[in-house]
């Protein structure tokens, strides 16, 4: 009675590509090029995240402990992996060249740490992109509300002013939303505000009897006795954080700003202005003076200039950790090929024979 020897069933996947051995040296050529690429794209990334940190770093008293830090260490961690993967898809597709039977089959297990690293570098990268759009959705949103509190405390340390000045002269940016912030903010010391500005301090209390009366609270607060308040500064804040949002003028915020005091710092005038800066009485004509056709300081609000160059970082590099995800992905996807194509071959006993690659196995590739 003749012996039968079970054979093992045959390696099958879906999609099913029959690869020859020079398809697999040719998948092998481009996975050496793609490993360079990756290895370049591990730098780009590694070079973003250290733009990133001294701008990071820059406006840290305005936005919350730890903010964007997490987005940086994966930044970094997406920049090593990508060298990594480069690195070692360099060190496998070469020893992976080689046609002898013996050295085909001790690239196998390279191969599959290959290609898991390929895979969780693109995962971690576009867990990365997509962490960084939501982040750029919401950073002027959270500088705005940083800032905008951060000019109530202008006066209080040398750190906080020289943040606020540097801002406004580098961004050409002067307050939150524009330059009338300044007027209802109590940024000036209040001995000083009182003995230069009577006029003000009188249309300021009647101004707030007047609220009073009415039940109106934001007006209400502009008493002298609430002068620099943590009370009346949050009513001032969310009533500049409600026109951020509707992008309408508060009525009860634009009645403030014309009580009289028209004062910015000297972070805020234009050198390029073709006239000395008037800082003061901003918005009060004078000869050659008419405002707003000819102001000497800057228009434009810091909550929209910062974020707007900000901004670009983040989209740059959350559009650089999509390219190198794909990247990845690629790299895995001709990783997978080969190495299902190989292993085919080497089943067959013939290992330079056309065999065919697939991505995801069947069932019957899985002896099921």
């Amino acid at each position: 009675m003749a012996l039968q020897v079970e054979q093992a069933p045959a390696m099958a996947g879906v999609p099913s590509i029959t690869l020859s051995e020079g398809c697999r040296q040719l998948l092998l050529t481009l996975l050496l090029l793609l490993a360079a690429l990756s290895i370049n794209a591990g730098v780009v990334l590694v070079v973003i995240a250290a733009l990133l940190r001294p701008r990071l770093d820059e406006h840290a008293p305005v936005l919350p402990k730890g903010a964007l830090l997490r987005e940086l260490h994966l930044l970094v961690g997406g920049g090593a992996a990508s060298l990594a993967t480069g690195c070692l898809s360099l060190i496998w597709a070469t020893s992976a060249r080689a046609r002898g039977k013996s050295r085909r089959r001790a690239a196998q297990p390279l191969g599959w740490m290959c290609l898991l690293l390929q895979l969780g570098a693109a995962g971690l990268l576009l867990a990365l992109a997509l962490l960084v759009e939501v982040r750029l959705r919401a950073f002027q949103t959270v500088f705005h509300a940083g800032f905008s509190r951060t000019l109530w405390r202008y006066a209080d340390t040398a750190a906080l002013k020289g943040y606020v000045d540097r801002t406004q002269a580098r961004y050409q940016c002067c307050g939150a939303l524009g330059f009338s912030d300044w007027f209802v903010v109590d940024w000036y010391p209040v001995t000083l505000f009182v003995a230069r500005y009577l006029e003000v301090v009188r249309q300021r209390q009647r101004f707030a009897k007047l609220g009073q009366r009415r039940g109106n609270p934001l007006r209400a607060s502009f008493a002298m006795q609430q002068y620099g308040s943590e009370q009346h500064a949050q009513l001032v804040t969310a009533a500049i954080e409600e026109e951020m949002s509707s992008q309408q003028l508060q009525a009860d915020l634009l009645a403030a700003k014309q009580l009289g005091f028209s004062e910015v710092p000297f972070s805020c005038c234009d050198p390029e202005s073709p006239q000395w800066c008037r800082q003061m009485f901003v918005t009060e004509s004078a000869p050659h003076y008419r405002p707003p056709a000819n102001l000497t300081v800057f228009t434009a609000g810091c909550s929209d200039r910062v974020p707007a160059l900000f901004g670009w970082y983040l989209w740059l590099a959350g559009r650089a950790a999509l390219a190198v995800a794909a990247l990845q992905l690629v790299m895995a996807l001709v990783s997978r090929y080969w190495q299902t194509s190989a292993s085919s071959a080497l089943a067959a006993g013939r290992h330079l024979s056309p065999a065919p690659g697939w991505l995801i196995p069947t069932c019957s590739g899985l002896g099921i």
